[in-house]
């Protein structure tokens, strides 16, 4: 789990975009990135939309123990950190309607052109977020593209 705080920023949001402040604090190290979702409600009688999110790089963050663990949830095999070879990376997800009544936003996340998937929970009233494991077999697939960016 890491945190998440709500930020305005209409230079990169618009009306249906929200974006947050991450931070994971663990071992005396600090993560930071911010993190995008376009938010669309799905459709009458289908539980799941298909939408558009982006992670951003942000400035003084160290990854490193970030990675280790998400490497770990992910059940990936090789070793990861932090490259930051580019600012942002979008990604397509889909959003899940499971509970209507919760706080919880749920979405399947695809990188990598499709070949990369995981889960993205976001709770922006308890203000945390997860990343969790779709299958362990795009476990280093996802981690080659999340090292680039945290």
């Amino acid at each position: 789990m890491f945190g998440i705080k709500e930020i305005k920023d209409t230079s990169i949001t618009e009306e249906d975009e929200r974006i947050w402040l991450a931070s994971y604090k663990k071992e005396g190290k600090e993560a930071k990135f911010r993190l995008k979702l376009n938010i669309k409600e799905p459709e009458d009688g289908f539980p799941l939309s298909f939408s558009k999110g982006s992670f951003y790089a942000e400035k003084d963050s160290d990854s490193e123990i970030l990675l280790r663990d998400i490497a770990n949830a992910l059940e990936a095999k090789g070793k990861y950190q932090s490259d930051k070879e580019i600012d942002s990376l979008e990604f397509d997800n889909g959003s899940f309607d499971s509970n209507s009544e919760g706080d919880w936003i749920a979405t399947k996340v695809f990188v990598a052109d499709g070949e990369g998937e995981f889960y993205l929970n976001i709770n922006p009233v308890l203000g945390l977020g997860e990343i969790s494991i779709k299958d362990s077999e795009y476990g280093d697939i996802v981690m080659s593209v999340l090292s680039k960016i945290l």
